[in-house]
């Protein structure tokens, strides 16, 4: 495997790895599903936005998303509406079949949602190197808060206050 994949490979699984652990803390899981659910924003992009401004310290260069990720998008977007579809219909407990099949649901959302990772990684990373340096807390909010609006969709000033919140727990987080 050449040099240049083999870096790419680590940033896609150091992403996937930062942003299920982040995801997993409280309240990060309901801020994020909060923005998702009640302004449309992309979670992936709000991980990406987050662990792109700490890992390179830079602004996201100003390119057209892939096509690639947002027909990724798209996808997950109609299979979470169709899972959700399914899970309104039949009650918990889940039993059986209807337990597996949503099970399954679940991992093929999961699995396009490691895709628009890994689109946002080679999309956005490619030839970048990664800081070394440290920055201030301030630099970094700075860093994110742009970065954010670069790749998501002017949010409202309800969503501006959680993904201000959100920002701040990423910093506490790696501070």
């Amino acid at each position: 495997m050449q040099l240049a994949a083999l870096k790419q490979n680590e940033l896609i699984a150091g992403f996937w790895q930062v942003a299920s652990d982040f995801y997993a803390k409280e309240p990060v899981k309901e801020i994020l599903l909060f923005l998702q659910d009640e302004h449309s924003l992309s979670i992936n992009r709000l991980l990406f936005a987050l662990w792109f401004s700490q890992k390179f310290q830079q602004i996201i260069e100003s390119a057209p998303l892939q096509k690639s990720i947002l027909d990724a998008e798209n996808s997950v977007t109609e299979l979470r509406s169709v899972r959700r579809e399914f899970e309104d219909r039949y009650n918990k407990p889940y039993l059986g079949n209807i337990n597996m099949t949503r099970y399954h649901m679940l991992e093929a959302e999961l699995s396009l949602e490691k895709e628009i990772q890994t689109a946002l990684v080679i999309g956005f990373c490619s030839g970048l190197v990664v800081s070394e340096l440290s920055i201030s807390d301030e630099s970094l909010d700075f860093l994110i808060s742009e970065n954010i609006a670069r790749l998501c969709p002017s949010p409202s000033h309800t969503a501006d206050s959680f993904i201000q919140k959100l920002s701040m727990l990423w910093i506490q987080q790696q501070g």
